[in-house]
């Protein structure tokens, strides 16, 4: 099968598998807006633009018209700490080199325990800055497919903020640089304390339901402080703040979470 015919059967797959892609463009046919979803999942404004380029690169399948860099065979060791937490709240995770910033966004979300429902933003040292922002009219999936290792080096400082009512700032760093191992990417190694669930009320927030729990019954916000952390999962009840086992975390497929995110823009 050649690189055309293999992107529109993974485009007829598509319109099968995310009906609501077409819910707000009757006028379009669904196997028109999954190709336009797969052209930009690669980075490319159009499946015409995404044609072309397949044409040039030959055979070998969806990822041949993606850019990749020579370190596709490496991956990235990267520390992710949750800014003004105590104890320090940190994960330490390994994602291909090849990856792109929506799969480093899923990667952070899925390894910090965060449930992806709220706005997020990369600040990169030179200015830049990606994420889904408060306007509609600023969302460009596209932007999404650029890869990590064309903003991020290693040893290099970068802002990741989740959820601009809360405010939580994750401070991300490159380790180091290498080889790819056995197994599946993306991987949490290491790490240590619980970090907090979504809509807690930022730092401050947090720290009051943990001296809230910490006090006990004799807390008359205990059992409704309780009642709501039950609410986010056994994880945290009891409430042990320095609870991290990374063998626990589980990655989801970025692919679908980017259909999630933006299966009304198309």
């Amino acid at each position: 099968m050649d690189l055309i015919s293999h992107l529109k059967k993974q485009a007829k797959v598509l319109a099968k598998a995310y009906p609501g892609l077409v819910a707000e463009h009757p006028e379009k046919l669904p196997l028109d807006v999954a190709l336009r979803v797969i052209a930009q999942l690669q980075g490319y404004p159009s499946w015409d633009d995404l044609a072309d380029a397949a044409t040039l690169v030959g055979g070998g399948g969806l990822e041949a018209a993606r850019r990749v860099p020579e370190e596709a065979g490496e991956v990235y060791v990267v520390r992710v700490e949750l800014a003004g937490t105590k104890p320090l709240v940190w994960r330490q995770i390994e994602i291909p080199c090849n990856y792109s910033l929506w799969e480093l966004h899923v990667a952070i979300q899925d390894a910090m325990g965060w449930n992806d429902s709220h706005l997020h933003e990369f600040s990169f040292p030179d200015g830049l800055r990606i994420g889904i922002p408060e306007r509609d009219d600023q969302l460009s999936p596209a932007v999404w497919n650029q890869l990590v290792s064309d903003h991020m080096k290693v040893g290099m400082v970068v802002d990741y903020l989740y959820d601009f009512g809360d405010m939580w700032h994750h401070h991300l760093v490159i380790q180091e640089q290498k080889p790819r191992g056995r197994g599946r990417y993306p991987r949490c190694t290491a790490g240590a304390s619980l970090a907090p669930p979504d809509d807690c009320g930022g730092i401050d927030g947090w720290e009051q339901v943990k001296q809230i729990m910490a006090a006990g019954p004799a807390n008359e916000a205990y059992m409704d402080t309780k009642e709501w952390l039950r609410g986010w999962g056994r994880l945290y009840i009891p409430l042990d703040p320095l609870k991290f086992d990374a063998k626990r975390v589980k990655f989801d497929n970025p692919h679908e979470r980017f259909m999630e995110a933006f299966q009304g823009y198309f």
